[in-house]
């Protein structure tokens, strides 16, 4: 009696890390974009002189909050890359779920300290969650969305 085995990949498939497919890959990018933009925020934080009214962080607050976000993602970043990469695991449902939220929370943050909903950076929110879409499934990224909607709805304007 031979057992059969399904090759149709699900949403957290077994693909080849090392051929450029695959949630490890895609990754591979949001470790990037996500390391790009918190530091990029906390640069300007703490070059920023002008008021709020140029979308720059400028309170004594708001710069805690961004270098605590920073420091937050490089730690977390690092984390998750060691066990990508070099432990080679691949990423279950709930290490994709943390990273994503982790991701929303960063998102959050940025759009807080710049303005509120009326932020530039409040559609940061899209590639978050086009990038859970395509490496989850239906119901997950649905729930991912739902974060993402409650995160952009706590950040007020700022006056």
């Amino acid at each position: 009696d031979k057992t059969q085995t399904s090759t149709t990949p699900t949403a957290v498939s077994a693909a080849d890390p090392s051929r450029g497919r695959g949630p490890v890959s895609l990754l591979r990018w949001v470790y990037v974009g996500r390391i790009s933009l918190a530091t990029a925020i906390s640069v300007a934080a703490l070059f920023s002189t002008s008021p709020l009214g140029a979308g720059l962080p400028s309170s004594r607050a708001d710069v805690t909050i961004v270098i605590v976000a920073l420091v937050a993602a490089v730690l977390f970043t690092a984390f998750s890359s060691y066990h990508t990469h070099y432990r080679r695991r691949m990423p279950s449902h709930a290490f994709l779920y943390s990273q994503y939220l982790f991701d929303i929370g960063l998102v959050t943050a940025v759009v807080h300290v710049t303005g509120g909903v009326a932020s530039d950076f409040a559609s940061l929110y899209i590639p978050v969650i086009g990038v859970c879409a395509v490496t989850m499934p239906f119901r997950s990224a649905m729930l991912v969305t739902l974060g993402a909607e409650i995160g952009r709805a706590s950040c007020r304007e700022r006056v």
